[in-house]
């Protein structure tokens, strides 16, 4: 991912270390918002309390249905909610017994799981 972005000539700040009693979650948090203060014009588009962002899946379901046709299980992850949320809730219009999983990684804090360095590749 890191590769990719860096092909778009996209800045990528990496949080190496947690926040005192916060963990990591609130340390890209506190990143998060000094970059909100410090760049004049900058925009965050807040996708866990979005409502626009579930919504914008939509067309994806629409395609997903034009390409795959019915689907029984849709496995998809869960950092925001809005991929999963989004994709599901247009899928279960003509497919109401669809099945979801959610996926997140190791040492995430969505599931219960103790906050702690996550490795993505």
């Amino acid at each position: 991912l890191h590769t990719r972005l860096a092909q778009l000539n996209v800045h990528v700040d990496v949080v190496s270390k947690p926040a005192r009693g916060g963990g990591f979650q609130q340390a890209r948090s506190e990143r998060l918002n000094r970059y909100l203060r410090e760049i004049p014009g900058s925009y965050w588009p807040a996708p866990h309390s979005n409502p626009d962002n579930p919504l914008a899946y939509a067309k994806l379901a629409e395609l997903l249905i034009d390409r795959v046709g019915k689907i029984d299980c849709l496995v998809g992850p869960v950092g925001s909610g809005g991929s999963m949320c989004g994709t599901s809730r247009y899928l279960r219009v003509p497919f109401p017994g669809l099945h979801t999983i959610g996926i997140d990684s190791p040492k995430s804090v969505l599931f219960g799981q103790l906050s702690g360095k996550r490795q993505l590749s």
